[in-house]
């Protein structure tokens, strides 16, 4: 449900793109729209969980989550509370930094903005979700790690809805270029894989990871590599 959260997202802000543009004091009316859907969406998450209306069948190939939880007397609610607020802080201050060493990079270098943008500041800020990924697996929460990955990027999409309540200079949506709606296009297509994947539950793949993993690299860096060459 989150990836299938994550393709509506991104197909709206694609519908939107080849729209008609309108603005109303700068601000494109849909983005309130796409933060409704987002918080709607979310819920919707939350209510299906609740339910349990439909489970996916347990076999001899199921890896049930088993967090090692542990207690310590230096860790309690208050200071892990605190830790993780000034550690998202940080993550914060640096990802803004990541974004102004890009807009050098890209001002100093001949690659876009985009190929900066899409690729390397991208793959920067992603990297704080990489190792809560890889710390979460190697926790036995496989649920968490999946779930960081795909909320991560569904999260990414709202943000473009609250860019836009920043743009000042009209629709954000009619301000993208090919290559960024190459990448939204492209997005599309790995989320689809994802949910495939994780809806056939493959028992052996190619090189000991299942087929979407191996296809999903496989477009990644194809379709950069196109962007970048053309």
């Amino acid at each position: 449900m989150q990836g299938m959260l994550l393709r509506i997202l991104l197909s709206f802000i694609l519908l939107l793109a080849f729209s008609p543009e309108v603005s109303v004091i700068g601000i494109h009316p849909a983005s309130v729209l796409v933060i409704l859907a987002y918080v709607a969406g979310i819920r919707l998450i939350w209510k299906a969980k609740a339910r349990k209306m439909w489970t996916p069948k347990h076999t001899a190939f199921t890896v049930e989550d088993r967090v090692r939880y542990f207690e310590s007397e230096t860790l309690n609610k208050k200071s892990v509370s605190a830790r993780f607020l000034i550690l998202a802080a940080a993550v914060a201050v640096a990802g803004y930094m990541v974004a102004q060493t890009g807009i050098v990079i890209a001002e100093e270098t001949r690659l876009s903005e985009t190929i900066v943008g899409g690729l390397f500041t991208a793959v920067s800020t992603s990297l704080p979700e990489l190792i809560v990924t890889f710390s979460a697996v190697r926790e036995g929460a496989l649920t968490l790690a999946v779930s960081n990955i795909v909320g991560g990027n569904t999260f990414d999409v709202l943000t473009v809805a609250l860019v836009d309540f920043a743009y000042s200079e009209g629709s954000v949506y009619h301000a993208f270029t090919g290559g960024q709606t190459f990448i939204i296009t492209l997005t599309l297509i790995l989320s689809a894989i994802l949910v495939m994947g994780l809806l056939d539950r493959e028992r052996h793949g190619i090189g000991g990871i299942g087929w979407e993993s191996f296809l999903i690299l496989v477009l990644f860096v194809g379709g950069y590599f196109v962007l970048i060459f053309t």
